[in-house]
């Protein structure tokens, strides 16, 4: 049943009806929504969506919301497989190896970026030479080891190789993340202490060698470029912060 009831007040000095409504009239109209057909549900949604998706900004908001919730399932996921943090059936590496790993890469160097965004940009089978344990082999580089353009294209060699193997750890990185995640965390951490205990036992030939910086410019600058992702690797690999 339907009552109605009017009463007056003076705002400013006006009488203005108020209608007031039963609350017999506010369930009815509650059962109506209740009752609503399968179709007028949907198109309700549909029309909701519509009006939200024209709205500024709104677009944006979604695809960060959607960007979040993939983080989150990712991070729950390998929760669930218990991450480990270091490879504890081996001992930590030196402190020396940890210091020369946190070297900073020239991220901001133009052909650092180009090698890092893909595999084609450069002749990399052609580089490959200097990614072989020194001592260096003779190059055929006929240029003078002392002019300009050799010392430049050394600086631009090593800001190349620099992009190659970041790229390459950030692949290798991806793909160590699925297998642990596939259920190959023992094999794949078994693997991964055999390679750093490797990886020592190259640091610690690769580092009695010495070239001049002056004579051997550019052997120099390759040996320091290896020493660098020497201990990189290895203490990326140590402490796992390639499922991190």
């Amino acid at each position: 049943m339907l009552w109605k009831y009017e009463t007056l007040f003076r705002p400013k000095g006006r009488l203005l009806p108020i209608t007031f409504l039963t609350s017999t009239f506010i369930n009815f109209m509650g059962r109506r929504a209740v009752h609503l057909t399968q179709e007028e549900k949907r198109a309700a949604v549909k029309e909701n969506g519509r009006i939200w998706s024209h709205k500024p900004g709104q677009k944006q908001a979604r695809a960060a919301a959607k960007h979040s919730l993939r983080r989150r399932q990712g991070g729950e996921t390998l929760a669930r497989h218990r991450v480990p943090t270091t490879l504890l059936s081996i001992p930590a590496p030196p402190i020396e190896i940890r210091m020369l790993a946190e070297t900073p890469l020239p991220t901001h160097e133009p052909h650092f970026q180009a090698a890092l965004s893909s595999a084609t940009q450069f002749d990399e089978e052609g580089l490959a030479f200097w990614k072989r344990e020194p001592p260096f082999a003779e190059e055929d580089d006929t240029t003078d080891p002392y002019s300009d353009d050799y010392l430049r294209f050394t600086a631009k060699l090593v800001s190349i190789m620099h992009g190659i193997r970041a790229r390459e750890e950030r692949e290798r990185a991806v793909e160590l993340r699925n297998e642990f995640m596939a259920g190959q965390a023992r094999e794949m951490l078994q693997t991964l202490a055999t390679e750093v205990t490797e990886s020592l036992l190259i640091w610690n030939r690769v580092r009695l060698l010495h070239y001049d910086s002056y004579h051997q410019s550019r052997e120099h600058a390759m040996h320091l470029h290896y020493m660098q992702w020497l201990a990189r690797t290895i203490c990326t690999l140590y402490f796992l912060r390639c499922l991190n």
